[in-house]
């Protein structure tokens, strides 16, 4: 049996080469800020949000990923434990990793996708569009591209939310200040997560089938929009 910090480190990249290092090599130092701890949530949803092409990552989603979300959430001050209750229940729901698989691929792969799970159709509404030309610029600012297994677009939720853990790792060592991690969640994540976790939740009413995807929507909208209303509003929440 895999033990709990095995399957978190067996967690790889979906997109960044250097995000491993870049990322978690911060989390130890990073002060009490709530910088490192953003990173790490976020770069928990990020593995979620990716394809799950083997037993690791079910593993990591169905056993642990709750557990570790509780945790982190609760340290930053997030108001999602009631999501998280609900995407506990729903994992205990998936007996498997082939039935995981099928419901990503049912959701967001199979053509034509039910759900879009790329930013740019929601923003744009097309494929190579403005939005994510201009999140590869950004991505290319700070050396970032894209690792040789990952065959989607920049705009994939899981990328843009591995970039935002990037963020928040380097705002955790004072190397760009926390405000910029909050716009990349007010101008490329907040715009679209509603719309996407609506579809996700019409989808899994009308089909049948698990909300496990709509539950870990909701949690990523959640923490997006507090932080986001914490800078707006400056009521220091980003000092947590």
């Amino acid at each position: 049996m895999m033990e709990k910090s095995e399957a978190r480190a067996a967690f790889r990249p979906a997109l960044f080469r250097r995000l491993d290092r870049e990322v978690l090599s911060s989390l130890p130092a990073a002060g009490s800020d709530g910088c490192a701890a953003r990173a790490e949530f976020f770069l928990c949803l990020a593995r979620a949000f990716a394809a799950p092409q083997d037993e690791v990552l079910y593993d990591g989603i169905t056993r642990y990923l709750a557990a570790d979300l509780t945790e982190i959430a609760g340290e930053i001050g997030y108001p999602v434990s009631e999501h998280i209750s609900a995407l506990e229940r729903a994992a205990g729901r998936i007996p498997g990793h082939l039935d995981l698989l099928q419901l990503y691929s049912g959701l967001f792969l199979s053509p034509p996708a039910k759900v879009d799970i790329n930013a740019g159709m929601y923003l744009d509404g097309v494929v190579f569009g403005p939005s994510e030309y201009e999140m590869e610029r950004r991505y290319a600012h700070y050396g970032l591209r894209k690792g040789d297994d990952f065959r989607d677009l920049s705009d994939h939720l899981s990328a843009m939310l591995e970039f935002l853990a990037f963020l928040w790792g380097k705002a955790g060592r004072g190397e760009v200040p926390a405000a910029e991690a909050v716009a990349w969640c007010r101008d490329f994540l907040k715009p679209w997560l509603p719309a996407f976790a609506n579809k996700l939740a019409q989808v899994c009413a009308e089909d049948g089938v698990s909300d496990l995807y709509l539950r870990l929507a909701r949690i990523v909208l959640a923490a997006i929009e507090h932080d986001v209303a914490g800078e707006e509003s400056g009521s220091g929440s980003l000092a947590k």
